[in-house]
């Protein structure tokens, strides 16, 4: 049974080539524009995200932290 529809499906592809190369351009075309969507989506994101992080640090003060550069040179 699976046979002959498979059989069945392989005729229309050969019988109507066009109209399934143009089924395939049109999925691929999609998902292409949904990747760039989503890699807009994304791209906005950092910016705010980057936006809002660097607001938030431009006065930050710490005390008490003191950086020690020299205590690895020994190792």
């Amino acid at each position: 049974m699976v046979g002959l529809l498979l059989i069945g499906f392989g005729m229309l592809i050969m019988a109507l080539p066009e109209l399934f190369a143009f089924l395939a351009a049109a999925v691929f075309f999609i998902a292409g524009v949904a990747c760039a969507i989503t890699a807009l989506k994304i791209f906005w994101a950092q910016r705010r995200f980057n936006k809002q992080m660097s607001h938030d640090h431009d006065d930050a003060y710490r005390e008490n932290v003191v950086i020690h550069r020299d205590d690895f040179r020994n190792l």
